[in-house]
């Protein structure tokens, strides 16, 4: 018999494990392989997308910044060479 503390951190890590095969597939693909991998569970397929949610809006947000860095250093390289 599993205790709660058990159950929560079993499901910690199939939370874990269908995140980081989810993560590295293309988002048309996320959709259907959630639906599989949960089994059914839709509370975990719901943590698992807020998830990636989470993780794809950090990876704009540094792209934003590190499109910003570049575009602020090209334009000092630009001025410094004109």
């Amino acid at each position: 018999m599993c205790t709660e503390a058990e159950r929560l951190h079993d499901r910690w890590i199939r939370l874990e494990v269908i995140f980081h095969a989810a993560v590295r597939l293309p988002a048309r693909r996320r959709a259907p392989f959630l639906r599989a991998a949960s089994e059914g569970d839709a509370l975990l397929a719901r943590d698992v997308e807020e998830l990636l949610r989470a993780d794809d809006a950090a990876h704009r947000r540094l792209h934003r910044i590190v499109a910003g860095a570049v575009a602020s250093l090209a334009a000092q390289t630009g001025a410094e060479r004109g």
